[in-house]
């Protein structure tokens, strides 16, 4: 359903943070998570045939990095299961899909930014913030000097 409104609403690059809420929620597991990704990718990509699709992995969580949750994998495996749906799409011919690793915006390094071991404090978004920035620009603008 998310997908299918971000198809159909007008915009000029798209921003997706996917798994940490599948992590929690155990809404797919080892087997359907990666077609679900792709799924995802795929149906907002038929709505916006050349606008930049920038899909980023969960940021760090302590508790969630190793430990499999009611989907059966771990943060670390579903950020392995984006970065592989992302590199599938990009190998079958869409080079406006790229990834964005949740640990280069929000890493082990940051951990006492966490209020409650999964959500950023106020000092944890502003670096957030900060940390993106230069990625989505050099994913939108290669030449660009981040």
């Amino acid at each position: 359903m998310i997908a299918r409104l971000i198809r159909d609403r007008p915009a000029e690059v798209i921003i997706t943070c996917l798994g940490i809420n599948v992590y929690g929620a155990g809404t797919f597991t080892k087997r359907s998570y990666l077609p679900a990704v792709l799924g995802f990718v795929s149906t907002i990509r038929d709505g916006h045939p050349r606008v930049p699709i920038l899909v980023m992995s969960p940021i760090f969580s302590p508790s969630r990095e190793e430990q499999a949750g009611p989907t059966g994998m771990s943060l670390a495996e579903m950020r392995a299961d984006i970065a592989e749906a992302v590199h599938l799409l990009r190998e079958h011919g869409d080079a406006d899909v790229h990834l964005i690793d949740g640990l280069d915006v929000f890493g082990p390094a940051q951990e006492h930014l966490l209020a409650d071991g999964l959500h950023p404090d106020a000092e944890g978004y502003a670096h957030m913030a900060t940390s993106i920035t230069p990625l989505v620009r050099a994913h939108l603008l290669p030449n660009h000097q981040a």
